[in-house]
């Protein structure tokens, strides 16, 4: 009898559709135990968009439900955001699962590897999820450890296998200085410029309930889960520039999301350092011109400068996602988390140009190595000429 050691399965990129694969085992005389039966239940984690609401929802395209403990991810059809906002919602994630009458109420998924706070820092890993809670609870880990969570801490969830939200475990990444209520998360997984200030990467933006957004920059965390730096970036309640009269935000943001690089989604381009935003109410947003939305829409900012760095916030505003075109119309169905799955770091690309050394090839001479002809749009590195009886007789230019 042959033994078989393994047998992989690779589904297809982008697979959504549950398997089910039978096992047949006979030795040479036909004889053998009972056929076997695998069933592989997929949860998708090719939307591009993660998204919460305050409350239950019914009957919306592709779900038939959720409710304010569920993290849920956005397909858009082409061209399906901004008016023409389309396309089919699915379930990621249920906190329920670890905890009763649990309410998620800001979030962020980490797209790369990155580490947070000095020291020797706590690394994240691509696949994380990042979120607050909207009261304190209890979260129960898959080995049945358990973490108090209070409404001004940021939570890790780590699942145990990648792509798997259904079985994992919690930490504590940090606390809010302040000791207000998180209401809204997002991690610069690569530094950003955002208007007229540089956002550095493991640095993060919060709200707190109200319409002001801050910069987190943690510390040391192990010294305290609160050790870090607090900058207010944007006083929502200027008066705009758009000249009406009204604060740049007249409700408060319960969710935000930047974009580190330009990025393209669904036939829509967003400039590097937009942040989008959700809000708690349904009156417009206002730079140097307007854009009117609910509480189920997410706006996009594309600010020249801000609070921090020019005293005054102003850019423009327009509308990224729709919610009403997709049967979210009413108050439960308002918008609080919202994250992008997919990491935005720009591809890398080769260097261009040669290096030109000048000079007799003999012992003793002196040899000049030109590299003013090398680029590389992503910015250059340490230039290292090495060689053969070179010690000190290269000269480099560049």
């Amino acid at each position: 009898m042959l033994a078989l050691g393994a047998v992989a399965f690779v589904p297809t990129t982008n697979n959504d559709i549950n398997t089910s694969i039978t096992t047949h085992i006979e030795d040479l005389s036909g004889a053998g135990p009972v056929d076997g039966l695998i069933n592989l239940n997929v949860t998708a984690v090719n939307e591009l968009l993660l998204l919460s609401t305050t409350g239950s929802v019914n009957s919306a395209p592709g779900l038939d439900s959720w409710d304010a403990s569920t993290i849920f991810g956005f397909d858009p059809d082409d061209n399906g955001l901004g008016s023409n906002t389309n396309g089919m919602f699915s379930e990621l994630f249920d906190l329920d699962l670890f905890a009763s009458n649990a309410s998620v109420d800001a979030l962020h998924f980490v797209s790369q590897d990155i580490s947070v706070g000095t020291g020797s820092g706590i690394n994240l890993l691509a696949g994380d999820g990042l979120f607050s809670v909207s009261a304190d609870i209890t979260l129960t880990n898959s080995d049945l450890t358990t973490l108090d969570v209070k409404k001004e801490d940021v939570v890790i969830f780590r699942p145990d296998v990648a792509g798997d939200y259904s079985t994992g475990s919690f930490s504590l990444l940090f606390s809010n200085p302040s000791g207000n209520n998180i209401e809204s998360i997002t991690l610069a997984e690569e530094e950003t410029l955002v208007g007229d200030i540089v956002i550095q990467a493991g640095s993060f933006l919060f709200t707190e309930g109200s319409t002001s957004i801050y910069i987190f920059t943690p510390d040391d965390l192990s010294i305290s889960s609160s050790n870090g730096n607090v900058e207010r970036l944007i006083d929502g309640g200027e008066e705009s520039l758009y000249g009406d009269g009204n604060d740049i935000f007249p409700d408060n943001i319960i969710g935000i999301e930047l974009v580190e690089n330009e990025y393209t989604i669904a036939g829509t381009t967003l400039q590097a350092g937009t942040l989008l935003i959700t809000t708690d109410g349904n009156g417009n947003v206002s730079l140097s011109d307007t854009q009117s939305g609910k509480r189920q829409d997410i706006y996009a900012l594309n600010l020249t400068q801000t609070t921090l760095g020019s005293g005054s916030t102003d850019g423009s505003v327009s509308l990224f996602f729709d919610g009403s075109n997709v049967s979210l119309n009413n108050n439960s169905a308002s918008l609080n988390a919202i994250s992008f799955v997919e990491s935005q770091t720009v591809a890398n690309t080769a260097p261009t140009g040669n290096v030109v050394v000048t000079g007799n090839l003999t012992e003793d001479q002196i040899l000049t190595a030109d590299t003013s002809e090398i680029n590389d749009s992503d910015g250059l590195g340490s230039l290292v000429i090495s060689g053969s009886g070179m010690e000190p007789s290269l000269v480099v230019q560049q």
